[in-house]
């Protein structure tokens, strides 16, 4: 296993830049419809961008050729997040179980990727124990960690971006439009989002189960902060990030993948046009396991990159 080859770093930098008037457009897009429309965006982009980004992060942060994963290591990572993946179904069928299991393994899984990264002992106990007690803090605070990685996991994608286009001229620019659309989003009046609906979508349930216990006034900027954040991300993980790989979707997932990855995209919309809140329900509950894959992909990415030669 080497590091990311110069050659492929140059060529995804240079996919992020052909991304560079995307982005600002997506992001202008994403505040636009924050302040209008919030509950439209919460409502229909899982349903039809649900599926396509959570293959989007795969692609880019998984399935790289230059940093290979191995079955063992996949295995290794997978278990523990297609647990959880079980643990949500069994909640749609209304079997309850302890949120302090779900954080657990999602826990397990983010310290197990950077421990099968790491390429030494030092590396591995660089990388690990930092993460051993950060997850010893989310499984004493369930709730609050599943709700603060619900907020920040809307983050990733646009870091990834960020990394990629750093220190490449005009790029600066799309991450000053993002910050200064993100504090419009949250520095604008509140509207007095509580009682709203949308297809059958409330807002007011939806603040107490994104933002419980606060303010009215506050839960309305968070939940249309959210709705932006959640936008911005979709499309990242959509269409800029797998863009700037420079391969496809069939090439990567060979023809059955692609055929399962073409049904799954969509099943949830066309489902979603007879039931959307159920069905929107379902997908985020099913897909929860997709940021704690994303933390644990990046752990595995970074101590493998800056562990250096085993």
């Amino acid at each position: 296993m080497t590091a990311l080859p110069a050659a492929e770093f140059a060529a995804l930098r240079r996919g992020s830049a052909a991304n560079g008037a995307f982005v600002p457009l997506l992001v202008l897009g994403a505040l636009a419809a924050a302040l209008a429309s919030p509950l439209w965006l919460l409502l229909v982009l899982p349903l039809v961008l649900g599926v396509p980004h959570v293959l989007g992060d795969l692609r880019v942060l998984w399935l790289q050729r230059s940093v290979p994963v191995t079955g063992r290591q996949a295995l290794v990572v997978a278990v523990p997040l297609l647990a959880m993946t079980g643990l949500r179904a069994l909640s749609l069928v209304s079997v309850r179980t302890p949120g302090v299991l779900e954080v657990g393994l999602g826990a397990i899984a983010v310290v197990a990727g950077a421990a099968v990264g790491a390429r030494s002992l030092a590396a591995r106990r660089t990388f690990v124990l930092p993460l051993l007690l950060a997850s010893a803090v989310a499984v004493s605070f369930p709730r609050a960690a599943t709700l603060l990685l619900a907020h920040a996991h809307n983050v990733v994608a646009f870091l990834v971006f960020a990394g990629l286009a750093r220190g490449r001229r005009g790029l600066g620019a799309p991450i000053a439009i993002y910050l200064v659309a993100w504090s419009c989003v949250l520095l604008a009046p509140g509207a007095g989002g509580s009682g709203e609906m949308f297809a059958g979508l409330g807002w007011t349930a939806l603040a107490n189960e994104l933002t419980p216990g606060l303010d009215a006034a506050f839960q309305d900027r968070l939940l249309r902060s959210f709705a932006f954040a959640q936008a911005v991300h979709y499309g990242l993980w959509t269409w800029a990030l797998p863009r700037a790989r420079g391969t496809t979707l069939r090439s990567e997932l060979g023809n059955v993948g692609f055929a399962v990855a073409v049904a799954a995209c969509v099943l949830v919309p066309t489902l979603g046009l007879f039931d959307p809140v159920a069905v929107r329900a379902g997908y985020l509950s099913l897909a929860i396991c997709h940021g704690w894959f994303e933390l644990a992909a990046l752990a595995f990415v970074i101590a493998h990159q800056r562990s250096g030669p085993q």
